[in-house]
């Protein structure tokens, strides 16, 4: 039955896609082989350490040429790698469009949390998500960190979270 279905599945193939098995908008470019060079993003997500005791810091970081990687301070073993074409194109084009501005509350709650996470652009930090800030990022903004999100955990979607 096995031998059927495979047979099957290999006449399906087409002759093109069994040449080119990744379609272009998912191939990686060969230039960004390592993960160095200018910083396009970083996020760089802090765990406040108990007293006496180090901060956690895992950082993501998507370089211009669209390199990838990602360190923990926990230990973890640093990964890189390449964005797909069309993620990368994606996250330039929004954090292009994105200005940044920051509304402040009139009220907020005062609770404080252990944990926040940091968000660079080209060096520059932009934009601090922590609970209770009272602070909120305008459309383009706010959509250009929820892709870059979205891309991170895309292309480590096993890294622990910091709780």
């Amino acid at each position: 039955m096995r031998t059927v279905l495979l047979l099957a599945l290999v006449a399906c193939v087409s002759p093109t896609a069994a040449a080119d098995p990744a379609p272009a908008q998912n191939r990686m470019r060969p230039a960004c082989a390592e993960a160095k060079g200018p910083v396009l993003v970083a996020v760089d997500r802090i765990k406040t350490g108990a007293q006496g005791s180090p901060d956690q810091k895992q950082t993501a970081t998507l370089f211009d040429d669209g390199a990838w990687s990602m360190t923990d301070t926990a230990g973890g073993k640093p990964e890189s790698g390449c964005v797909p074409d069309a993620d990368f194109k994606r996250v330039k084009a929004e954090l292009a469009q994105a200005t940044w501005q920051i509304a402040h509350a009139k009220f907020r709650c005062m609770l404080m949390s252990l944990v926040r996470t940091e968000y660079s652009v080209e060096g520059k930090l932009v934009w601090t998500a922590k609970v209770c800030s009272g602070e909120t990022l305008d459309k383009a903004s706010a959509t250009a960190i929820s892709d870059v999100d979205a891309v991170v955990q895309k292309l480590d979607p096993n890294r622990q979270k910091l709780n």
